[in-house]
């Protein structure tokens, strides 16, 4: 959320971009009276939409579901009045635990996308493009091998 009359230009686009890339909302408020309300908006969106990881430490004693409360208390040298925020109870069902060829893709997927972040898009895309032409010359060369082998054997 950025608060124009606190922010210059350049750092309130850096918000914005911020949460652009990482699936977030973005915000500019031009007046303090209007922090609140941007607050409870963006409060609405995340109790419709949070995402929450955990590990209990027994896993027998968790239940199918999980009650939310979400509290949320401004600091008041940048708010005037009022400023608890308190979001109703909201009951999110547990998932079951995926089965291991989901985890399996989600872990390849992650590997990826890190690889992908570590060495930039274009040389990921050039490392994938030489890959897969190798992948298909050794999937050529095995093809001529075993075409080679049976042959062989209806000569001889």
């Amino acid at each position: 959320m950025g608060l124009g009359t606190l922010g210059a230009g350049y750092e309130l686009e850096r918000l914005r971009v911020l949460a652009e890339r990482t699936g977030g909302t973005y915000r500019l408020v031009d007046k303090e009276e209007d922090l609140v309300g941007a607050v409870v908006a963006t409060m609405s969106e995340l109790t419709a939409g949070l995402a929450i990881d955990f590990a209990h430490q027994d896993p027998d004693e968790v239940g199918k579901s999980l009650e939310l409360k979400v509290a949320v208390e401004l600091d008041p040298a940048v708010v005037t009045g009022e400023t608890k925020l308190t979001s109703a109870v909201a009951i999110a069902l547990i998932p079951e635990p995926a089965p291991w060829q989901q985890r399996l893709e989600h872990a390849i997927r992650a590997a990826l996308v890190a690889v992908q972040e570590a060495i930039g898009y274009k040389l990921y895309v050039l490392a994938l493009t030489a890959i897969a032409v190798l992948a298909g010359l050794f999937l050529l060369l095995v093809g001529f091998l075993l075409v080679r082998a049976a042959a062989r054997k209806v000569r001889g």
